[in-house]
């Protein structure tokens, strides 16, 4: 049986006021950013001692970045061993998978720099466009095939949403290894009126994700993955 017909829904009607709710399984569009496996940093250029007319240049982090190798930057809040690092991002849609984080009123009086300690924060995992034939672009119909059958811990299937020429989601491949933290003032505007199905879809991709996360797969995702992989094979 193929994942699609074991799920079957993947997606509902998000409920109520969806936009403020921030519930698991909850689709946002975000700006998700890439992971370079070697950073690159602002270099202040011609440095102004007032401030007034800040100019810099990007270049490879090196052992001194994030040491105190440059002056601290008053006029833009940057400490010495801060680093404006510069990362390319992209507008993906993505799956709001964690709780809201726990905020303690009666401790706010007392916590300094409140705000940043008690802000609302939430991890979602961003979606990947399959690209079929749109020559090399994406994931190979081979790995589309396998991360169907969940022979990828870090990887996990989303169809379109419809057979519309532009689905609200389109299909895509989530990516584990690339779960990112976002603000609730980044992802309450640009909600989208879809949620995950709770009972199959939702429960199945948070199992994915403790497997992914504690590399400890249930019994029943274990019997499912071999399952899927012997079809896959047969």
């Amino acid at each position: 049986m193929p994942i699609l017909d074991l799920i079957g829904q993947y997606y509902v009607a998000a409920d109520g006021d969806f936009r403020n709710t921030f519930v698991p399984g909850q689709l946002y569009w975000a700006p998700t950013f890439y992971l370079p496996p070697h950073p690159e940093v602002l270099f202040e250029v011609n440095p102004d001692p007032r401030e007034q007319n800040l100019v810099f240049e990007i270049r490879r982090a090196t052992g001194e970045s994030f040491r105190g190798s440059h002056r601290p930057l008053k006029a833009i809040g940057l400490e010495a061993e801060e680093e404006l690092v510069a990362v390319k991002a992209k507008r993906r849609l993505v799956v709001l998978l964690s709780q809201p984080n726990t905020i303690l009123e009666d401790l706010r009086g007392l916590v300094v720099k409140d705000r940043k300690i008690h802000e609302q924060s939430f991890v979602c995992l961003p979606l990947y466009g399959v690209h079929r034939g749109q020559g090399g672009r994406g994931f190979p119909e081979i790995v589309v095939e396998r991360i169907q059958a969940l022979m990828y811990t870090q990887f996990f299937y989303f169809p379109a949403s419809s057979q519309e020429p532009q689905p609200m989601v389109y299909e895509a491949i989530g990516r584990l290894d690339r779960l990112q933290v976002f603000h609730q003032d980044t992802l309450r505007p640009n909600a989208i009126p879809l949620r995950l199905e709770p009972d199959n879809c939702l429960w199945m991709l948070q199992e994915w994700v403790r497997t992914y996360l504690t590399g400890n797969m249930s019994r029943d995702m274990a019997e499912l993955r071999q399952e899927l992989t012997k079809e896959l094979y047969a």
